[in-house]
């Protein structure tokens, strides 16, 4: 029997990722039967020519769905069986059943064993979902050995599940609000298994909250040094990170390079209404708790990749103000998405009625990127002209030289203000992307960025 693993690239959506291989399909792969003869094609690096198997999986996240759709439809016709996973068909599982032949909505583990079992016996089921999250004790190793070797960094997951409860995040969805840890022992033994010396830690909260996750997460990093484990490694944390020195002391001696922290707003009252309310200080001065976070990141080797998502900053002296603070922060590296509502986040369905876009399918292919809603305080055409202004300042040549400059000053270490810098280029070029695809499919953002592409507003006089 022939398991094909598809990892999806739609091209139209301009979002892509050659940094990092596709873990879950590892983990597909790694809980399928021995006797199964497994391939994994993966777009980004390789087109998909539809060979034949006797069953396919496919994951998904929201802005590869339609290519999803499209893999579903060929594979039909050749009367093979699609079963399709990830996030976007947990979240709407009975629109991917229109495509394909079975849903696996959740986490895999539990689940794909009865999807293997029930194919094998001609008994396949539309939906596989699981009542409650599975233990992370004794997980499979994931199959590297079928991720493209031009992946730069390699991953492994040591928590599933975020403690905290974010309106436009996927992950307490799918994954929970309990924070489920592997055991050390287990992780350090699958660290041993990776040769890459670029890793990401794809948890997407590494120390989690609280003082027990805390030492959990002083205890791997323990023993990835007594186990000489070091490799140069990233991943995602929340501001409470600095709250422990020794942690950071750690981080940093087991090679951490940086952490995407999600700062998201200066507005504390848009941190609460967006859930966020981790990020809000005694004083609610957004502006200073974040330079301490910063800084203290800084002092501790660590650079900082911060988010900021507009959206939530909607008029034009909260979108400068934004543009003003990244400038004055010392943040490393720079993102400011505009806020999606995710399907089957909260923000969707505070949202729904109110988006533009709303004929799915279809739509999804439109959905990345661009502002889908009507702002509060200001027209569309006004918030992506300031918005498209604070991008270009942000991601220009000067302002990622200045970073990279900042970065060196700070840390001493030209090989990581060299990852530093290719990290800043790597976004421009995603960004100018994102923005040329804006300008083809939304009237909006192309008023606005011809306007500002003929007559170079300055800063002041951006309206």
């Amino acid at each position: 029997m022939k398991l094909l693993l598809i990892n999806p690239l739609d091209k139209d959506t301009c979002a892509y990722s050659r940094h990092f291989p596709p873990l879950s399909l590892g983990y597909i792969a790694a809980l399928t039967p021995p006797e199964w003869d497994i391939e994994l094609i993966d777009e980004h690096f390789e087109d998909l020519t539809f060979p034949g198997a006797d069953l396919v999986a496919v994951t998904a996240m929201t802005i590869q769905i339609n290519r999803v759709y499209e893999i579903c439809r060929t594979y039909k016709k050749m009367g093979i069986p699609v079963i399709v996973g990830g996030i976007h068909p947990s979240m709407l599982p009975d629109e991917a059943l229109k495509y394909a032949a079975s849903v696996v909505v959740g986490e895999a583990e539990g689940l794909w064993q009865n999807v293997i079992d029930d194919f094998s016996n001609a008994r396949l089921k539309k939906i596989y979902r699981s009542n409650s999250y599975p233990c992370l004790q004794h997980l499979v190793t994931p199959r590297r050995d079928l991720f493209s070797k031009k992946y730069l960094f390699d991953s492994i997951q040591t928590s599933r599940g975020c403690p905290f409860n974010c309106d436009f995040c996927s992950v307490p969805i799918f994954n929970g609000r309990e924070y489920r840890l592997r055991p050390v022992a287990e992780v350090l033994e699958e660290l041993k298994t990776i040769k890459k010396k670029f890793l990401f830690f794809v948890d997407d909260n590494i120390v989690g909250c609280g003082k027990q996750n805390e030492e959990r997460a002083v205890a791997l990093f323990e023993g990835m040094l007594e186990n000489n484990l070091k490799k140069h490694w990233i991943s995602q944390a929340s501001v409470n990170v600095v709250n422990n020195d020794y942690l950071l002391k750690l981080m940093k001696k087991t090679g951490c390079l940086g952490l995407l922290i999600g700062f998201e707003s200066l507005d504390p009252l848009q941190l609460k209404a967006s859930g966020k309310l981790q990020n809000i200080t005694k004083t609610g001065v957004m502006e200073t708790s974040y330079k301490k976070v910063i800084h203290k990141m800084h002092q501790y080797g660590i650079a900082v990749n911060g988010y900021f998502c507009y959206g939530y900053e909607d008029t034009r002296e909260s979108i400068l103000a934004s543009l003003n603070f990244i400038r004055e922060s010392g943040i490393d590296i720079v993102n400011t998405p505009i806020v999606i509502p995710s399907p089957g986040t909260t923000l969707f369905q505070k949202m729904e009625t109110q988006l533009d876009l709303r004929n799915f399918p279809a739509d999804w292919g439109q959905y990345l990127g661009r502002l889908l809603y009507s702002p509060r305080n200001i027209s569309k055409k006004q918030f992506y002209r300031v918005y498209i202004y604070s991008v270009k300042k942000l991601n220009s040549i000067a302002a990622i030289a200045k970073r990279a400059l900042n970065s060196l000053l700070w840390s001493k270490n030209p090989f990581q203000t060299l990852m530093i810098l290719l990290f800043n280029l790597g976004y421009r070029r995603l960004r100018q992307k994102g923005m040329q695809y804006l300008v083809e499919i939304d009237p909006d953002f192309k008023m606005a960025y011809d306007e500002l592409k003929k007559d170079k507003v300055p800063e002041k006089h951006v309206h």
